[in-house]
């Protein structure tokens, strides 16, 4: 659960870099929601591992 709330921060975080910098917009929501994705997933990954183990 705290692995999905960094992952929306971190979209977030450049989300708010686009309006910093004169980046592309979808490149940075992409790459945003991608981050947030990819750190949920393995996040979700090692909290049923470490509820399996105990």
């Amino acid at each position: 659960m705290v692995c999905v709330y960094f992952g929306i921060r971190e979209g977030w975080r450049w989300r708010k870099k686009r309006e910093d910098e004169d980046v592309e917009y979808d490149e940075v929501v992409a790459r945003g929601r991608f981050l947030g994705y990819v750190v949920g997933v393995v996040g979700m990954l090692s909290t049923i591992q470490f509820f399996r183990r105990s």
